[in-house]
């Protein structure tokens, strides 16, 4: 497997460490998975055992005369990629450098590291939280795991009510917790100490980093192409067989392009992966169209047929949603990585583990100019304004550009507005009108506070900042953290090289020039692609936000037994989460939108059909979540 999964528990001071703990843990894992154990004074330590992958003398588990632990890893040391199952080898002071000095790896990781000589526990997540690490405290322990499954067979745990809420209005809970209310996650770039408590920091700040473009000037177009090839080359460095998800615009077809070039180079065979619609679906799903055309043309541009387009057709919703909640150990929020699990099955069925993604582009180095008029405002650069504006003369747009000015420049804002208790109230019953919460469930604080807080959300006052809160959002490391439970499922790893960190750190210190220009956003990125990928591609600017046209097509395909379960549930379940009239009337408006100006939220209702499954299978015993029913 090229994941390594691993848990373990530390005891309370004087107390000897419980087999049994780590036993019960191990239950939630595949039979067929061979865990390594290791016990030392009050720590105990599992970790799946890559048979096949290294020699038997080797072992999964790293140990030395100081430290005890299990390192899930994609290291990227001196521009060359580590694969996971090679990082076995570690010496003292490597060991030590990832327990003390984090802030200086590249790479995605996650690291629990038991100190003997100190006593004490050390956990560490990557920066911008690629893979993900659980935790759990009692009044005897600490247990951990890549796995929220292993946490749940050690003791009993209430939901997370405010989970579960967020659940059913699509807002995005904090990055730290969990369906599971005493189960939390370790934040990207968090690390956590732990000998008789917990205490955490965060051990790297984008904001913090030294200025990654000192001497490039006049070069950085150049530098910039350096550090994007590298950033593919690091993650392909070994690999026998890779993959490339293409939707067809600027992000993933720039990132398909170098890969399969550096696949020539290599030797190593590649193979584009695209979602699309069955032809008898096209132009006929609003607001949703199949984007073949352009995936196609990146194919043929680089002179290869090996690409598979996954439409979805045929397998419904209702099933990828019940076995998402098994890969999840619970209910999750926003389920597109889970409709990506027709195309991991394709990518798995080619024997490929490896797939490279372009997220995380429209976060970082591709996002569009978001902050740039209240930068332009505070730097009082009355003519780069006006030309911004001028240039766009599509009238929404400049709606939307005078709307951001007045906001900036007038003593009014949106949280303002938001805290006026007859417009804040307005706002927010309006939004629960597009959801279906039962009246039984309703509490009016919590819901109404929740979705307050989604819809002042968050104006940096320039780039950066907006950048910065775009790339540390919950969001951000959600979408993260439910892709990897999902492509592990397949036994697959995403690779993701628009979130390299060298590359991220020298885009965020580039003057505004090369982020965007009149007419020409994303402008260094769309550089550096000249030659590279087809030139309607690189300049494309009519990319549709929808990369899963299957969404819609699914829902319908399921029409049936979505309609039964909502009646099953209204008629069997004790407690009501949900308004079960209103959940089919959404429905009838996610088949049959028209316009795009009707607020639909179909994944606000793909995660509220996760809690009447959720509570189905409670009240059948098949999976054990403690959600009322």
């Amino acid at each position: 497997m090229p994941i390594r999964s691993f848990c373990g528990v530390l005891m309370k001071k004087q107390q000897k460490v419980d087999k049994r703990l780590l036993e019960n843990m191990l239950v939630a894992y595949d039979a067929s998975m061979e865990m390594q154990r290791s016990y030392v004074n009050r720590f105990a330590l599992a970790a799946e055992k890559l048979s096949g992958l290294i020699d038997e003398e080797e072992r999964t588990i790293i140990e030395n005369e100081r430290y005890l632990g299990a390192i899930n890893a994609r290291f990227d040391e001196s521009g060359k990629e580590q694969e996971s199952e090679r990082n076995i080898g570690f010496t003292y002071h490597q060991i030590e450098r990832i327990v003390n000095n984090p802030q200086l790896l590249r790479g995605d990781f996650v690291a629990a590291v038991y100190d003997k000589f100190d006593d004490q526990l050390v956990l560490i997540r990557d920066q911008l939280g690629a893979r993900p690490l659980y935790y759990f405290e009692t009044t005897s322990f600490i247990a951990f795991s890549t796995e929220i499954a292993s946490l749940t067979k050690i003791d009993s745990f209430e939901i997370d009510e405010m989970y579960l809420s967020d659940c059913i209005t699509a807002t995005r809970s904090e990055s730290f917790r969990t369906y599971y209310k005493n189960i939390r996650k370790l934040e990207p770039a968090e690390r956590l100490y732990y000998n008789t408590h917990i205490k955490k920091s965060r051990y790297w700040h984008l904001v913090s980093t030294p200025d990654s473009t000192v001497g490039y000037h006049g070069d950085e177009v150049k530098v910039f192409f350096q550090f994007l090839q590298n950033a593919v080359l690091k993650r392909m460095s070994s690999l026998d067989s890779v993959g490339s998800e293409l939707s067809g615009g600027l992000d993933s077809s720039g990132i398909s392009s170098l890969l399969y070039m550096a696949c020539q180079d290599a030797g190593v065979p590649f193979h584009a992966f695209s979602h699309g619609l069955p032809e008898s679906f096209h132009n006929t799903l609003f607001p949703y169209k199949d984007e073949r055309k352009f995936s196609m043309e990146v194919c043929d541009y680089l002179g290869t047929d090996e690409h598979s387009i996954i439409t979805g057709e045929g397998s419904g919703v209702l099933n990828s949603l019940s076995n998402d909640i098994f890969i999840q150990s619970g209910p999750s929020q926003g389920s597109y990585h889970m409709l990506s699990d027709q195309l991991l099955k394709s990518v798995k069925d080619m024997d490929i583990r490896y797939l490279f993604s372009g997220h995380g582009g429209d976060e970082g180095i591709t996002a569009k100019n978001s902050g740039l008029y209240q930068e332009l405002i505070a730097e009082a650069e009355w003519a780069d304004l006006r030309n911004f504006i001028l240039h766009n003369n599509n009238t929404a747009s400049l709606r939307k550009n005078l709307k951001y000015i007045l906001l900036k420049v007038f003593p009014v804002s949106r949280r303002w507005l938001l805290n006026e208790p007859g417009i804040s109230n307005k706002i927010v019953n309006k939004r629960l009108e597009n959801f279906a919460v039962s009246s039984f469930y309703k509490d009016p604080n919590l819901l109404k506070d929740r979705t307050k807080k989604l819809r002042m959300g968050q104006n940096g006052s320039s780039m950066k900042e907006n950048m910065l809160m775009r790339l540390s959002s919950s969001a951000f490391s959600q979408r993260l953290e439910f892709s990897y439970h999902t492509a592990r499922y397949f036994n697959i790893e995403y690779l993701y090289p628009l979130l390299d960190l060298d590359l991220i750190e020298f885009y965020y210190q580039l003057p505004r020039q090369f982020k965007t220009r009149p007419g020409e956003d994303r402008y260094i990125y769309r550089e550096v692609l000249k030659g590279k990928v087809p030139e309607s591609i690189r300049t494309r600017k009519d990319k549709f936000g929808n990369t899963l046209p299957s969404l819609q097509l699914r829902i319908i395909e399921d029409h049936n037994s979505i309609e039964k379960l909502i009646k099953r549930s209204q008629e069997k379940n004790r407690y009501h989460y949900l308004d079960y009239a209103r959940m089919l009337e959404w429905q009838s408006k996610i088949e049959n939108r028209r316009n795009l100006r009707q607020p639909v939220y179909p994944v606000g209702f793909l995660n509220s059909l996760q809690i009447l499954l959720l509570q189905e299978m409670e009240r059948e015993g098949t999976f054990r979540s403690g959600i009322r029913w």
